[in-house]
């Protein structure tokens, strides 16, 4: 099943890039999609946009040495960031994957196709907006225009590095892990809690928290877990190592017992049965974004 892309975006409570610091590293991001129409990276993601700024400097270098580029107060070899500053966006020692990721705010695995290099050769980019574009995105509230600078870079990764997506839903589908409509139902865990009557290792001794135990074939119990160790687990023990990936936004850990034992359905069937009714969570197929073009870009 395809689902082209959609001109209107959604903005998350998770945001990805820095309205003013440049010290945003690299790390998994969400991006939710409406509207299932046709786009093309470069154009028509302005399509419902009130700014259409437009870049009076940009600078595109490959980054061949893994450092740094001036601006970014990041220490060590190897370190990546993307962000905007109030008059500009700049990221460093990123590939492109990289770059659609911040863009669509998307998990990385997420993006499939393209060349290898779109994955494998690191740039250096600087890219200056226009005044009346700084001026424009001034006036805006900061979830509006952290919306915009996705909106921008997605237009500039189409106009310098000719890039062309669709979204896809795969067979088997991946899921992403996230709060049910109902809301959750978790037990969020008492800080500092060791567990001393929870799960022990074959010494007697507990194990803690963070222990995902699976004291039965369907069944699953939690000890102060992260959320995106539960989507692990329901990926490997419950899925056949389909992609889940965690969408809840949640921060804390939390303990929870899942038992799949009350659905009368097959295991994975049951899994995405009882997890509204029991943790408050549910499990949705997730549409992948795949490359269908991109160009290595010029430096200037």
């Amino acid at each position: 099943m395809v689902h082209r892309i959609a001109s209107k975006l959604e903005l998350p409570k998770k945001v990805l890039l820095g309205a003013v610091g440049m010290g945003l590293v690299l790390g998994p991001v969400v991006f939710r999609a409406l509207n299932p129409v046709s786009i093309r990276a470069q154009s028509q993601a302005q399509s419902t946009r009130a700014i259409v700024p437009s870049f009076e400097a940009v600078t595109i270098k490959p980054n061949k040495t893994g450092g740094p580029m001036a601006g970014f107060s990041i220490q060590g070899r190897r370190a990546r960031a993307i962000g905007f500053k109030p008059d500009r966006f700049m990221a460093t020692n990123v590939p492109l994957h990289a770059l659609i990721a911040a863009a669509y705010e998307v998990a990385g695995s997420e993006i499939l196709g393209g060349p290898d290099w779109v994955r494998s050769e690191n740039y250096d980019v600087e890219a200056k907006l226009d005044t009346p574009g700084i001026d424009e995105l001034s006036k805006l509230g900061p979830d509006h225009r952290l919306l915009e600078q996705k909106r921008i870079l997605q237009a500039f990764l189409g106009d310098r590095f000719r890039l062309a997506l669709h979204r896809e839903r795969r067979e088997p589908p991946a899921y992403v892990l996230a709060i049910a409509k109902d809301g959750l139902k978790l037990q969020e865990a008492k800080p500092g809690d060791t567990y001393p009557d929870g799960f022990k290792d074959p010494e007697g001794r507990p194990l803690g928290a963070g222990a995902l135990l699976q004291p039965g074939p369907c069944k699953l119990v939690g000890q102060g877990v992260h959320m995106a160790d539960l989507a692990k687990t329901l990926s490997m023990n419950y899925l056949g190592g389909q992609t889940v990936v965690d969408q809840t936004s949640l921060r804390g850990v939390y303990d929870f017992t899942l038992d799949c034992h009350t659905a009368s359905m097959e295991h994975g069937e049951s899994v995405l049965t009882v997890l509204p009714e029991q943790l408050g969570l549910e499990l949705k197929p997730l549409d992948m974004l795949v490359i269908d073009s991109a160009e290595r870009p010029s430096e200037n």
